[in-house]
This record gives structure tokens, sequence and C-alpha cells, in this order.
């Protein structure tokens, strides 16, 4: 992986729920040396329980190139 960036995050509480999305962009190489540039949209659900805050759920889905 040549880089990562996480774009646009927003989180919304909800009283012991979180939802967190935004874009992640990738910049690496494949195995046989071809550049990829992909972004992907994602959405974390966390739920607070005895103190801390627990991944619950996770979407991710590839953005097409345009």
């Amino acid at each position: 992986m040549e880089s990562f960036q996480e774009q646009g995050l927003k989180v919304r509480l909800n009283g012991k729920t979180a939802v967190v999305t935004g874009i992640d962009r990738v910049k690496a190489r494949d195995a046989k040396g071809a550049a990829h540039d992909d972004a992907y949209r994602f959405r974390h659900v966390f739920r607070k329980s005895k103190g801390r805050w627990w991944l619950v759920a996770a979407q991710l889905a590839p953005i097409p190139a345009s």
C-alpha cells in the first residue's frame, strides 16, 4: 500500500449508538506492479457497553471509477 486516506468523516451519535461514515481512498500496486487508486464508501456502527465503544457492524462498498 502506498497511501491510505479517510475523507468526509461524519459521526452521528444517538444515545449509546454511533454511526461513522466516510470515504477511504487507497493507492497501491498489485502483485504484477499495476497501480490502483480506489475509493470505498464505508459505514461503521458502534455501541457503547460497559464504558467502551464496540464495533457491531461494518459496511464497505467500492465507488466506481469515473
